[in-house]
C-alpha cells in the first residue's frame, strides 16, 4: 500500500468512529427523555428549580431565596439651558447749567407735593 492510501484509510476510520459515537450519544439522550427517569436542576431568577420526570409523570420543586436588592439609578433631571441676561444701558438725562428743582415741596427726598 502506498503512504497516501494509509492516510486516507486512517481518516475514514476516524470519521466513521466519530459519527458512531455521535449517533450513540443522540440515541442515549433520546431514550432518557422518552422513557425512564430524568432529572433537571436550574436557577430561575432567585429560585432553584428541580424537575423530575418519571414514566410520563412530572414533578417540580422550587426553593426561593429573598431577591437581592436592586439598585435603581435616579431619574435624569432635565436642566433648561441657562438664560443670559444682558445689561441694557439706560440713557441718563444730562443737564447743562444749574440743576433745576422740581416744582413742589420735597420732604426727606421721598414725597413730592404738587
Amino acid at each position: 500500500m502506498a503512504p497516501r492510501d494509509v492516510v486516507k484509510l486512517k481518516m475514514k476510520f476516524q470519521v466513521l468512529s466519530l459519527l458512531s459515537v455521535a449517533l450513540l450519544a443522540v440515541s442515549v439522550s433520546a431514550q432518557a427523555h422518552g422513557r425512564g427517569e430524568y432529572k433537571e436542576e436550574f436557577w430561575d431568577g432567585s429560585c432553584k428549580v428541580k424537575r423530575k420526570y418519571k414514566d410520563g409523570g412530572y414533578k417540580e420543586e422550587r426553593k426561593c431565596r429573598a431577591a437581592a436588592p436592586v439598585y435603581y439609578a435616579p431619574a435624569p433631571v432635565y436642566a433648561p439651558p441657562p438664560v443670559h441676561y444682558r445689561a441694557v444701558p439706560v440713557p441718563v438725562p444730562v443737564q447743562i447749567g444749574l440743576p433745576m428743582a422740581p416744582a413742589g415741596i420735597t420732604i426727606n427726598g421721598t414725597f413730592h407735593l404738587r
